[in-house]
């Protein structure tokens, strides 16, 4: 063995590193690691506070010091280092367990002389070389007469790929290097289940979905707890969406979900239970909002949120956090965007925008998750009718994937982010009638899921984005796009029976204009219709999000045409249609006045539809205003359904909560367009369910912080009774007893202020 290890230096150092091996320092060592990891620069640029400043400085100026070759300081420097650390973990839970790992591994590598020189490499940038010092060492081990269990020698694996895990985060390695790593342990001691979740997580990135779905399988066999088989059962959940197979994901979802939820039931006070539940509560919104559980899906996020600005007052160096909790206010904002209030949603996302900026400039580590976030603001952008800031976003996403796939080309997520960017641009570009500029994105998009196909065939969500890319591109002539092309995908999809409502009707519109001869020419012309067509479809299947983003593209594309044909009666309708499913958006730029002038135009010129005679009155009504104008609106929807389920079950909190929700969108809505007297009375019956709901749970903060909104919104109405100074004395008695969160003093400010200027009887 010892000649085996001087071999592996030998091929490793050179004679001046060898000479200086036996002088490495491997406290110094570890302490550096520590102090270095990309988790360490994360959390200090999240405290950015003076005293870790002035730490900091200091340990820059020892660092070069003992570079300069001043070795007797390396003591001082590992002191302060580790003094560092210790201060982020005193004030970051999440950081000091996940650091704590990170030292076990680095001072297991650092017990020997070898291991310690090759940390030292690894401290000092080289850590590919480093990497393979630690090969060879592993394989001096694992060569030792029979004194190694494979279990054992998987334990000095396993070190060697968690410290690779870091090197690729710092863009050093690739990740189909570390798969082969982890390939390793898990052939040696296949019995531990965050080995093959981690690779199974591994095998997602690069495309791999079925070698990741028995992955994620075998994590599910290994594991031992139960926090563990949730984890696993998330996995799967995740896989066998994209494979299509979704009964298994949402069965797989749902088990995993039961198990966060009594694991956080049952230990109340433990925060990571906690923070697993809020987790899976965030993610449960859009198996929700598939539902049509809109209501639901807004409680949820609420649910998650609430828990996330708690912890993040709490822990505001926490960049883990802080992801959450960008991530569970844009899950409110696409509730809000669903409930038809795109200047909710707005709100939100500029908070979520700006939270991912700040972690994004302090790790550059976290510029995916900005990427998805700008991504989630362009959408939002494109449902208000901005599509030229629509398409500034979307390239901001497309840049920040480009440049996450340069630095590791074998994982797949900052492809396929890129691959939807470019279909989403090619999208605009084509609204816009600029047809070579739409080519050369879908052109791009489609490449690239084919070459995901090419990895693994049984990726059905490249398969259908492509068909649907490729749909788009049979409309631009010149292509060699044809609709024929796509009938086949649609077909076996159909048999297997993976088509959504949406899905199944661009089939039937592909299958139609295929069967049809027609040509791009005549696809562009069928484009508006066929876009509002399947918004419908959308609207339908309760897909209010997209459907909004439809209708808008639509409208946009019926005008461009009708701009070179405004006798075309069949345009002028599909407008009418887009205006008309617009208008009780809230934020979405379109008035009911506008879609009663559409339909009014059309029935001066005799072509008005008798299909379409109830979408004229509807508008006529609306525009006018009154205590019917809202008689059509999605919350009213929603509310009836609510009201007749908590009527029929009075005792479930959660449905009163429900109809307290509906009640205040409902009163919202009615307020919006000059109804006072309804929204009071909507706002009133919300004020009594939410009391009455306080009384009886008077330490839940969630309760009491919903009486100060439907006081503060009955506040607004100046003939309902209720002062602004009410709202004043709920926050304040909230306040007093610790109960309102450090965002929500805001709240108590702005209601402060109101109470002063507000006249009195």
């Amino acid at each position: 063995m010892a000649a085996l290890i001087a071999l592996a230096l030998a091929l490793a150092d050179p004679p001046t590193v060898r000479a200086q091996a036996e002088g490495v320092d491997a406290y110094a060592e570890v302490a550096a690691a520590v102090y270095s990891a990309s988790a360490t620069a994360a959390a200090a640029a999240k405290a950015a506070d003076a005293k870790g400043q002035v730490q900091q400085a200091r340990i820059a100026a020892l660092t070069t010091q003992v570079r300069a070759g001043d070795r007797r300081r390396r003591a001082e420097l590992a002191a302060a280092q580790n003094a560092f650390v210790a201060q982020l973990a005193d004030k970051d839970r999440a950081y000091a367990q996940a650091i704590a790992g990170y030292r076990v591994e680095g001072t297991d590598i650092a017990s020997t002389p070898q291991g310690a020189a090759a940390l030292a490499r690894f401290n000092n940038g080289d850590e590919v070389t480093a990497l393979a010092v630690l090969d060879s060492l592993q394989a001096a081990n694992a060569a030792a007469p029979a004194k190694l269990t494979d279990i054992l020698k998987a334990a000095g694996q396993r070190r060697i790929a968690a410290l690779a895990v870091e090197a690729r985060a710092r863009g050093k390695v690739t990740t189909a290097s570390v798969i082969a790593r982890y390939e390793g342990v898990t052939r040696l001691d296949p019995g531990v289940a965050s080995d093959w979740m981690d690779l199974a997580q591994l095998y997602s990135d690069v495309g791999r979905l079925q070698d990741a779905d028995h992955a994620a399988g075998a994590a599910l066999n290994a594991a031992t707890t139960q926090r563990e088989r949730a984890i696993a059962l998330r996995l799967q959940s995740g896989l066998r969406g994209r494979q299509g197979d979704f009964p298994g994901a949402w069965t797989a979802f749902s088990q995993s979900f039961k198990i966060y939820r009594s694991l956080s039931t049952a230990n109340p006070n433990d925060i990571n239970a906690q923070a697993d539940f809020a987790d899976a509560l965030s993610a449960s919104v859009g198996y929700l909002e598939e539902d049509g559980d809109f209501p639901g899906a807004r409680r949820a996020a609420q649910q998650s949120l609430d828990f996330a600005r708690t912890f993040a007052a709490a822990n505001p160096g926490n960049d883990y956090i802080q992801g959450f909790l960008s991530d569970d206010i844009a899950a409110v904002a696409s509730a809000a965007w669903d409930e038809g209030d795109l200047i909710a949603a707005r709100r939100a996302m500029d908070e979520s925008l700006t939270i991912a900026r700040s972690r994004a400039a302090a790790n550059p580590s976290d510029e995916a998750f900005l990427a998805g976030v700008i991504d989630f603001m362009a959408s939002l952008r494109e449902a208000q009718g901005d599509f030229a800031g629509a398409q500034a976003s979307y390239e901001q996403s497309l840049a920040i994937f480009r440049k996450i796939s340069l630095a590791d080309p074998d994982a797949q997520p900052a492809r396929r982010g890129a691959a939807f960017e470019l279909w989403y641009i090619g999208i605009l570009r084509q609204v816009a009638g600029d047809a070579a500029g739409a080519q050369q994105a879908l052109t791009q998009s489609h490449q690239v899921f084919l070459q995901f196909l090419a990895t693994d065939p049984s990726d059905f969500s490249a398969q259908k984005t492509d068909a649907y890319v490729r749909f788009d591109l049979a409309m631009i002539p010149g292509t060699g796009v044809h609709f024929a092309d796509l009938t086949p995908f649609f077909d076996q999809a159909d048999r297997l029976d993976r088509l959504g409502v949406t899905d199944k009707l661009l089939a039937a519109q592909v299958r139609r204009l295929a069967v049809s001869g027609a040509s791009a020419q005549q696809g562009d012309r069928a484009q508006a219709g066929i876009g509002q067509s399947i918004a419908d479809a959308e609207l339908a299947g309760g897909e209010r999000t997209f459907a909004v983003v439809g209708y808008q593209a639509a409208l946009a594309t019926a005008r461009r045409l009708a701009a070179g044909d405004p006798r075309a009666a069949d345009l002028q309708r599909v407008i009418g249609q887009c205006l008309s499913h617009l208008a009780p958006v809230r934020g979405a730029g379109v008035s009911w006045a506008q879609a009663a002038a559409q339909w009014e135009a059309i029935d001066k010129a005799g072509t008005l539809d008798p299909a379409d005679k109830s979408l004229l009155e509807d508008a006529r009504r609306h525009a006018k205003g009154g205590p019917d104008g809202a008689s059509e609106t999605f919350e009213a929807q929603d509310l009836a359904m609510v009201r007749d389920m908590a009527g029929a079950d009075p005792g479930d909190v959660d449905l009163q909560q429900d109809l307290w929700f509906g009640l205040d969108e409902t009163g919202d809505t009615l307020a919006g367009i000059g109804n006072l007297v309804g929204a009071a009375k909507a706002f009133e019956e919300a004020l009594a369910i939410i009391r009455r709901l306080a009384v009886a749970d008077p330490d839940n903060a969630g309760l009491q912080r919903d009486v100060a909104i439907s006081l503060g919104e009955l506040a607004k109405i100046p003939t309902s009774g209720t002062t602004w100074s009410g709202v004043v004395h709920q926050l304040q008695v909230m306040d007093d007893k610790k109960m309102l969160a450090p965002a929500d003093h805001g709240m108590l400010d702005d209601a402060r202020r109101r109470a002063a200027s507000e006249t009195h009887p």
